[in-house]
């Protein structure tokens, strides 16, 4: 086990800020953290029973969407505040560099990057959910400009990780430009009750270190990836006991897994034509599900129906079933109402219980395209594609391979519906203003 580095943290100056726009009452000054088990699916919007919060990287900003209303506004409670980057405006704070958040504990907690004249800060914020209030939490990182350069640790699309009190705080500071081997990686876990860092690394930030990813929590554990000499590695990190254990899966294996319980393992290869299911406790390994589907093939003038073998394009766990999207495609159909063979899209999920049984089956493409986009794809699925929240599930679309990091289109349908093979998808949300 590597030495854990602990560091001693100051709480920074307090921002108070009051209100515009009707949103959820929720203040953060002086509220009690509550300890949370962060479901292993949330990711790129987090919900509440009043409405949506995202960040929006086109506005600047953080953003509500009103579920009664459809209302969509930014969240800052200041009267006639004009979201334009100013100090006072929760919303558009120019003074933070937001990369990732999350709502835990009633509020939302922000990491987020100040620039000083001769400094990068790393910093948790907090705001409370109407928007009234925005607080420095912790500083959890400083560098010197004159030797790198901060970067956010997380990718935008990525949900700040925060269980049972620990916030997980990926950082990198780049070196050189063009040089990835001069760059410094580190790895801090936060505890919010106590305010001190153990970093995973022995040395918090060095360019030895490696860059974790598809990180997520269960039970006292963190999982997470890394690189290592060309090939991805699963970790698991003991939250209290901060010991760390490795594990090496199939050749082939890229990060996309799910964490059943604390000592099972689901995954995919990059053939991606089977599950594979890893007990950490034995080191047992083993295919458990060759990924099949029926398959209708128009040919002389004749259907037939043949098993063929399908591709998964990720993997999602809810902590009951497995959704395991393959890859759209086009194949030719009998239209009953003309009688004409025509090219039709095709994109199915499929979902499997805890022991891996096929449970319900759906086409999205039937269900979702056409409904804002003429020819719109799945083009890829993980723990920022579909998100399991409670009974719901969320999809996030994105119209053509072009728009892969812009444009997207949001649903959700209850899961009770989805698995009794009547899915009621709704609008949620679309990053087109």
């Amino acid at each position: 086990m590597k030495k854990a580095f602990v560091l001693g943290l100051a709480v920074l100056g307090i921002l108070g800020l009051a209100g515009c726009g009707k949103k959820p009452d929720h203040p953060v000054e002086g509220q009690k953290i509550q300890s949370e088990d962060r479901e292993q699916s949330r990711t790129y919007m987090e919900m509440t029973d009043q409405g949506y919060y995202y960040y929006s990287w086109e506005d600047g900003g953080f953003r509500y969407k009103d579920a009664a209303t459809g209302k969509d506004m930014f969240l800052c409670n200041k009267p006639e505040c004009k979201h334009d980057g100013n100090g006072f405006c929760v919303a558009t704070n120019e003074k933070y560099r937001i990369s990732t958040f999350c709502i835990y504990s009633g509020m939302i907690f922000a990491a987020a990057i100040e620039e000083t004249e001769t400094q990068f800060l790393h910093k948790l914020l907090t705001i409370s959910l109407d928007g009234s209030e925005l607080l420095e939490f912790a500083t959890y990182a400083t560098v010197e400009k004159s030797e790198q350069q901060a970067i956010p640790g997380y990718f935008a699309a990525e949900r700040l990780l925060i269980h049972r009190n620990k916030a997980v705080l990926p950082i990198e500071w780049r070196g050189q430009a063009g040089l990835a081997d001069s760059n410094h990686y580190g790895t801090a876990i936060l505890d919010l009750e106590t305010k001190e860092i153990v970093w995973l690394d022995e040395t918090p930030i060095a360019r030895e270190n490696t860059y974790i990813s598809d990180a997520c929590a269960v039970g006292d554990y963190l999982y997470y990836t890394k690189l290592e000499k060309k090939r991805t590695l699963l970790y698991r990190y003991h939250l209290t006991e901060q010991t760390t254990e490795r594990y090496s899966l199939r050749t082939g294996f890229q990060g996309v897994y799910a964490v059943a319980d604390e000592n099972t393992v689901v995954y995919i290869t990059s053939s991606a034509e089977s599950l594979y299911v890893y007990h950490l406790d034995t080191g047992l390994d083993e295919e458990k599900v060759v990924l099949e589907r029926k398959k209708a093939q128009y040919l002389a003038g004749q259907w037939f129906e043949k098993e063929e073998r399908f591709t998964a394009i990720g993997l999602v766990f809810d902590g009951t079933h497995f959704f395991v999207p393959e890859a759209g495609r086009t194949a030719k159909w009998l239209d009953e109402e003309t009688g004409e063979v025509v090219n039709k899209t095709e994109c199915l999920m499929h979902i499997f219980n805890r022991d891996l049984e096929e449970t319900a089956c759906i086409d999205l493409a039937k269900e979702l395209y056409g409904r804002v986009w003429d020819d719109g794809q799945l083009l890829y699925a993980n723990r920022s594609t579909f998100n399991a929240v409670g009974d719901e599930l969320y999809v996030k679309l994105y119209p053509s391979p072009e728009e892969l990091w812009g444009t997207c289109h949001i649903f959700r349908c209850k899961k009770s519906d989805l698995l009794a093979g009547n899915p009621q998808f709704t609008y949620v949300y679309s990053d087109v203003q």
